[in-house]
């Protein structure tokens, strides 16, 4: 706490209280000495040196009084001033931290202010891709319909093409069967083609052997006739053989896989002869 005499302000009203005391003594002295006149050198009664010394025990005793009143109204005032003091502080402590508070509260409101207008333009986007989402759904919509209609269509087509295939399958089937009997049919042929041509062969075979057979002995005849018969006669019966011979070998070549061969070696046996 802070001395009172240091400070010149209390201290210049400490004195000014002990002048006014001490005006109030010369006063009350003065007026003493008008009630009791003296004549020449005097010296006061003991009753009023008592009352002169009970009046500056008194002025005393009043001014000790008003500095005691003064120094605890300094120390009312200092304490009060302490507490003004801490009050002022705690309030300027408060105050920063308030004000601390409200800046972050104020960083706090423009962060979420930024965060609303981000949100909002968020929204905004959500609503207009919501838009176009519903806009998509709606064609998307439309081309289902149109390809429901579409495939109802294509299905009967394909129905109708179905039953179409069915049936061309079935005649194909009658046909495939068909053709089938058919091939059966000519095999069967074919194998009594091939039964006939062996049988054919077979006959060939013989009737050359037979005709070789009818050759030699012809030989025999004409060597033994040659011997027999004129030159004329002779001539005719080369003739007649050669003309039998081609006969008979454009027969067998009518039957016979070499028919231009045969053809061709009759016609030369034939020139032959003549």
């Amino acid at each position: 706490m802070a001395n009172p005499g240091r400070d010149p302000q209390r201290s210049l009203q400490a004195w000014r209280l002990l002048n006014e005391s001490f005006r109030m003594f010369t006063t009350k002295l003065g007026r003493n000495q008008h009630l009791t006149p003296v004549t020449g050198r005097q010296c006061l009664s003991l009753q009023e040196r008592r009352d002169l010394n009970d009046a500056m025990g008194q002025c005393v005793t009043n001014v000790s009084g008003v500095l005691h009143s003064l120094r605890a109204s300094h120390l009312r005032l200092d304490v009060n001033r302490l507490l003004l003091i801490v009050e002022q502080s705690q309030l300027d402590g408060e105050l920063k931290s308030r004000q601390a508070q409200l800046w972050r509260t104020q960083c706090e409101l423009r962060n979420k202010r930024f965060e609303l207008i981000h949100q909002m333009h968020a929204s905004a986007q959500m609503t207009e891709r919501l838009e176009e989402a519903r806009h998509t759904t709606k064609l998307l919509e439309e081309r289902h319909r149109k390809l429901d209609v579409l495939a109802v269509d294509k299905g009967e087509l394909y129905k109708s093409r179905s039953s179409m295939l069915c049936s061309r399958m079935f005649d194909l089937t009658q046909e495939l069967i068909n053709t089938k009997m058919r091939i059966n049919s000519f095999e069967h042929a074919k194998a009594q083609l091939k039964r006939r041509i062996l049988e054919l062969q077979l006959r060939r075979i013989r009737r050359r052997r037979q005709l070789c057979d009818q050759v030699q002995l012809l030989r025999l005849a004409q060597d033994q006739w040659q011997l027999l018969m004129p030159p004329t006669l002779m001539r005719v019966w080369h003739i007649i053989r050669g003309l039998w011979d081609c006969v008979d070998s454009l027969g067998l070549a009518y039957h016979s896989p070499y028919k231009v061969q045969s053809s061709a070696s009759a016609l030369n046996l034939f020139v032959a002869c003549v």
